[in-house]
């Protein structure tokens, strides 16, 4: 579990940090700061969030993109080549990040919207 945390952290650190940037702290600095009432723009962010997800990540390029990160992070760890198989499994464990950032991101939003009243 801790492993898995780690390997979350060290590989989506700035998808997950740019999404937050870029989503949640002006949601956040929006609702403290803004005395214009704006009906309804907490959905607008998190459908801009979902719709970012699904318009801008191919998982096809991204499995292709993290194919070389996952065999030198496996080879790293294990002290030896790894199999296609653990090498899948890794990169399956990548995308899965992915979208646990996109999840947690909206999680943020949700608790925003909850601390601030807007629902």
């Amino acid at each position: 579990m801790l492993k898995g945390i780690k390997i979350f952290i060290s590989t989506q650190k700035t998808f997950f940090s740019l999404l937050f940037l870029f989503f949640v702290l002006p949601l956040g600095l929006f609702f403290h700061y803004s005395s214009y009432p704006l009906p309804y723009v907490q959905y607008v962010i998190l459908g801009y969030l979902v719709i970012f997800q699904y318009a801008f990540f191919n998982e096809k390029n991204y499995r292709n993109k993290v194919e070389e990160k996952a065999k030198r992070q496996l080879g790293n760890e294990l002290g030896r080549t790894p199999s296609k198989s653990e090498i899948v499994v890794r990169v399956s464990f990548f995308v899965d990040c992915r979208f646990v950032s996109v999840f947690l991101n909206s999680l943020f939003i949700v608790i925003l919207m909850v601390f601030y009243r807007q629902y």
